[in-house]
């Protein structure tokens, strides 16, 4: 079955081989600990000194927050990771 065709809000060309665009999301799935919302902060040292890369816990499709929230739980030795529909 086709991906259906996503409704575009606003469009921007960036050059002549980039555009931006802004889709209608229909859906929004999140990733919370203990029915609360967070922030996912993942800190690598380096040579220079600590930096500090914040990851996404929102998407448009339910998958990625389930495969988040099942990977969150694996590495922490909980089940208090969930996702859910906010949108």
């Amino acid at each position: 079955m086709a991906r259906p065709q996503p409704t575009i809000l606003l469009r921007r060309e960036i050059d002549n081989t980039h555009e931006i665009q802004i889709l209608k999301a229909e859906k929004l799935w999140t990733v919370v600990y203990k029915d609360q919302p967070f922030n996912l902060r993942q800190v690598l040292w380096t040579v220079n000194g600590e930096v500090n890369k914040y990851q996404r816990t929102a998407f448009p499709t339910e998958a990625p927050a389930k495969n988040l929230a099942d990977r969150l739980n694996r590495w922490f030795f909980t089940s208090d990771f969930a996702h859910k529909q906010i949108m």
